[in-house]
């Protein structure tokens, strides 16, 4: 029996559209995947020249590229560890190490990419948080009459109607019921503190605002504002991520350009060396400069006297037989 092609509606969605978001969104980093690849194919063929130059022109398109942002943020007084990486850009282009100098641009925008992302999922979350923010709360009056007010009037000691499948408005307490009996309720707080079960609560526990009630309604009594709740602590906490840096990130950005500056100063100390074919036996006459001015006397050289064994093989070699052998290794 043959099969029939699915139908449009019955087929997978395609995943083309997401890829075609991403490469309009981080163009740059597609760009450098697609010369990585380039420059390695021409590397492993043999064509050398072709791909030095376009892994070197590629890497300083990119480095001046990121220079006009550093620029600014350098004229306002800020600086990063971008800073590193156009020093490294131009670094290895110059020393003719074009594979590092795309890789360190894979790096470079690949870095921005991962940054913008988490970023954008960060708003993301972010908003996701505020939509589910209750905005009105349903307050008992003292003859037992719900009155809707929003949430920003309701104080410290107001009973408040939880109705099933809503969100807490505001920290509190779980009142008894009319008659007096014990209550218990399952509020469900993964959005607070990751617990997928939920959490039963009873006469007198402390519950907090973010809380999703279950399939029953109680009575609230509010022990805080809506301002000084716990959900409201969480979302202001939320609002300060994307302005804020990780300590490692501060850190990197306040001595990047220090420590590039002390490194480029190292390498051009080595270079005015030039200690050429023999660095090494300068940089120990250097080291052995403070030894040779501390008036110690130095250790005699000991001459090495040639064994016996050096002197009848020297012998051998200059005798008469030995030297025809050696001009005509084929005489018997």
């Amino acid at each position: 029996m043959p099969v029939s092609a699915p139908s449009p509606s019955t087929a997978p969605p395609s995943s083309r559209p997401a890829v075609l978001g991403l490469a309009a969104r981080y163009p740059w980093v597609l760009a450098t995947l697609g010369v990585v690849a380039l420059t390695l194919g021409l590397h492993l063929a043999g064509a050398e020249d072709p791909a030095r130059w376009i892994a070197s022109a590629y890497a300083l398109v990119v480095a001046a590229w990121t220079s006009v942002g550093m620029v600014r943020d350098l004229m306002r007084g800020h600086w990063g560890v971008d800073v590193l990486a156009v020093t490294a850009i131009v670094a290895t282009v110059l020393v003719g190490e074009y594979l590092a100098a795309v890789l360190v641009c894979l790096m470079l925008t690949g870095g921005e990419a991962l940054e913008d992302y988490a970023a954008g999922r960060a708003r993301r979350d972010l908003s996701a948080l505020l939509d589910r923010a209750p905005q009105r709360a349903h307050r008992l009056g003292p003859d037992g009459s719900v009155e809707d007010v929003p949430v920003e009037e309701v104080r410290a000691g107001d009973r408040l109607l939880v109705r099933p499948a809503e969100v807490l408005p505001v920290d509190g307490t779980v009142a008894s019921a009319e008659d007096g009996g014990e209550v218990a309720v399952d509020l469900d707080e993964s959005s607070l503190t990751g617990e997928s079960l939920p959490v039963t609560h009873r006469t007198g526990s402390a519950v907090m605002s973010g809380a999703l009630n279950g399939t029953r309604a109680f009575v609230l009594e509010a022990t805080a504002s809506a301002v000084d709740s716990q959900y409201a602590a969480i979302v202001s906490l939320v609002q300060q991520v994307p302005e804020s840096r990780a300590p490692m990130v501060r850190l990197a950005d306040r001595y990047a350009v220090p420590s590039t500056a002390v490194a480029v100063a190292i390498v051009n100390a080595l270079r005015a060396m030039k200690p050429g074919p023999h660095g090494a036996e300068r940089l120990g006459d250097l080291a052995a400069a403070p030894a040779r001015g501390s008036g110690r006397p130095c250790r005699p050289e000991r001459r090495v006297q040639p064994s016996r064994d050096w002197k009848r093989t020297k012998a051998r070699s200059s005798s008469p037989s030995t030297s025809r052998d050696s001009r005509n290794p084929w005489a018997s």
